[in-house]
């Protein structure tokens, strides 16, 4: 594990830890993806995995995470594919200007499916 990483995993971990409270899911915009409805099975457990994990960074921006139903921001990720996504959301990516997304997001006990769900659902909803 190289240095970058440990440090950007310390960091998530206080981050994590200290909010003591799941934030509110919604952003500015008073867009709440949580609530959206879906009929596909693996956009409904992507909502779900994305609502208990990636809300952090995803409605924040924190570390440079593009904020779920942010076209602009999306635009560019989405059209590298969902298996470039997926691989970055799984193993870890950093970016340019040093945007980061941690392995799993930093939550090792998600499945892959899990996250690739998540990943899924961002990118519909993002679109």
């Amino acid at each position: 594990m190289n240095v970058r990483w440990k440090c950007s995993s310390a960091v998530l971990a206080i981050l994590f830890c200290s909010c003591g409270e799941k934030p509110a899911v919604s952003n500015s915009g008073g867009f709440d993806p949580s609530s959206v409805p879906l009929t596909d099975p693996d956009l409904i457990a992507g909502q779900k995995t994305w609502s208990e994990t990636c809300t952090t960074c995803h409605l924040t921006g924190l570390t440079g995470a593009p904020i779920i139903g942010n076209k602009a921001a999306w635009e560019h990720r989405i059209a590298k594919g969902l298996e470039t996504l997926y691989d970055h959301a799984l193993n870890g990516f950093i970016g340019p200007e040093y945007t980061e997304m941690p392995p799993k997001g930093g939550f090792a006990e998600l499945s892959d499916d899990q996250v690739r769900q998540a990943v899924r659902f961002m990118t519909h909803l993002s679109q």
